[in-house]
């Protein structure tokens, strides 16, 4: 959801693979952070010992598995498809599950609401509400767009979430830079 007069992003709202997809951002390791993110995940120091780690011949270490645990872990719960027909996809799996009958992290029985800093509720019409008035903003200045998130757009918002608190504006506000006064 769209504030009409600035274009920033005020909340995102989706079902459970939606918030199945923020929380998943919980489990993953430092070092799969970088690796997702090509060496350009501003985090510092971090890419500093991620690329030493990569660069580090293999008889500084153990075993050549502990290298790659670091360099290239497993990005539980996710299953990254790197070409699925003529699309990218990022598909969540389950990890968690002890029966195997249930996926994801969130029960799919509500449609879930984040606001910019990405904290995650269930949505309704009176937390809505109270939202916007606690931002001092009229219900006719929301304007509702559609976003499908691949691997680019949840890598991006991935890397905004761990640097800013504007994560939605920051990861997915470039979709909006069109989204103008009066349009």
């Amino acid at each position: 959801m769209l504030r009409k007069s600035n274009g920033k992003v005020l909340f995102a709202e989706g079902k459970e693979d939606f918030a199945d997809f923020l929380f998943s951002f919980l489990t993953i390791p430092l070092g799969g952070v970088v690796h997702l993110m090509d060496g350009c995940s501003f985090m510092g120091s971090v890419e500093g010992l991620y690329k030493s780690s990569f660069d580090l011949d293999e008889e500084h270490w153990t075993t050549k598995e502990v290298k790659n645990k670091l360099v290239d872990p497993m990005l539980a719960p996710w299953q990254v498809n790197r070409n699925v027909g003529n699309c990218t996809a990022l598909e969540l799996v389950d990890t968690i599950s002890d029966t195997g009958n249930s996926k994801g992290y969130a029960n799919g029985q509500a449609m879930y609401m984040a606001t910019d800093d990405l904290v995650v509720t269930p949505i309704s019409s009176i937390s809505v509400i109270s939202l916007l008035n606690s931002m001092n903003i009229p219900v006719n200045d929301l304007e509702e767009k559609v976003v499908s998130i691949g691997i680019k757009k949840g890598v991006r918002l991935l890397q905004a979430s761990l640097t800013s608190t504007s994560a939605l504006i920051i990861g997915l506000g470039h979709l909006f830079t069109n989204v103008t006064e009066g349009n």
